[in-house]
């Protein structure tokens, strides 16, 4: 018996190249035509198709995934790109969207970043150690503030570049220049001191603290040849 769905597949399966060929002229030819009639369809259609879609989409999970990951390995960078000119464009729309879905998901977030600390401890630390190596100011005005919270001082919330800049990179306790290259440890390198020492309840503020090479610092200790700024 002549079977008409079984002939349709072995043609197509035997013409498959020319039907594409066909079809690519045809949609050429009327594409106006084709794309109002699509958009026309569904509109009318539009719970049917979504339906459809689910279901489709339910049956072939592990296919899509597969396809998804293969597709994004070939288009990496333009989508890179895409998403760049993306949140470009909507620099606004995303900022107020990643705030109130950090608002609504606050103990969700928390707790995601707690298991994922405990879970990739290595990580950590090798993000840790390349903040410090790229960051050294900040970490050490954090560590400041930390010190002075602890001994329960008066804090500011400045930078020690601040500070430099504001000494014109002179050392306050000998009076020459300090140069801006030279890194910890370093003896003529550059340091922030605390003119009132934190341990002796001075404050962690502007007026309390100024530029000093490393070894005038050291030297100086608690009190020394300290004095207190003049404002």
């Amino acid at each position: 018996m002549f079977n008409l769905k079984e002939y349709r597949k072995s043609y197509y399966i035997a013409h498959k190249e020319e039907m594409k060929l066909r079809s690519r002229e045809r949609y050429c030819k009327n594409k106006e035509a084709i794309s109002s009639y699509a958009k026309m369809y569904a509109a009318e259609h539009k719970e049917e198709i979504s339906n459809y879609q689910k279901e489709w989409a339910n049956k072939n999970r592990e296919s899509l995934k597969a396809y998804k990951k293969s597709y994004q390995q070939l288009n990496r960078e333009k989508l890179k790109a895409n998403a760049r000119l993306y949140r470009q464009a909507n620099k606004d729309k995303i900022s107020i969207a990643r705030k109130k879905y950090r608002t609504e998901n606050k103990e969700m977030i928390y707790q995601g970043i707690k298991e994922w600390k405990k879970n990739n401890p290595e990580k950590i630390k090798a993000i840790k150690k390349a903040y410090r190596t790229v960051h050294p100011d900040r970490v050490k005005d954090t560590k400041k503030r930390q010190r002075a919270v602890k001994a329960g001082v008066i804090i500011e919330k400045f930078t020690a570049k601040e500070i430099y800049e504001r000494d014109k990179w002179v050392c306050q306790l000998c009076g020459n220049k300090v140069d801006k290259k030279l890194k910890h440890p370093n003896p003529m390198s550059k340091s922030l001191d605390h003119i009132i020492p934190l341990s002796l309840g001075g404050a962690h503020s502007r007026a309390n603290v100024q530029l000093a090479h490393f070894i005038c610092n050291s030297k100086a200790g608690v009190g020394g040849i300290k004095q207190t700024r003049l404002f």
